[in-house]
């Protein structure tokens, strides 16, 4: 909670590092990398079952509730 405050209090930028750290982000690459690393994800998640993410996005919606 304390973090959360101090982005929306003080909206300064965090640098990508800090995102990874405070786990606002999974994964940072170099720049010019993330084009790639969004394709890459991309190719990965649509080799998998669409119903099995679905039933985990409810999941985890279900549990912020």
């Amino acid at each position: 909670m304390a973090r959360t405050i101090e982005l929306v209090a003080f909206d300064e930028p965090i640098t990508a590092g800090k995102a990874l750290e405070w786990r606002l982000v999974t994964q940072v690459v170099n720049d010019g990398a993330a084009l790639d690393a969004v394709r890459k994800m991309a190719i990965k998640i649509s080799g998998e079952s669409l119903n099995a993410y679905g039933m985990v996005k409810n999941l985890i919606n279900d549990s912020e509730t």
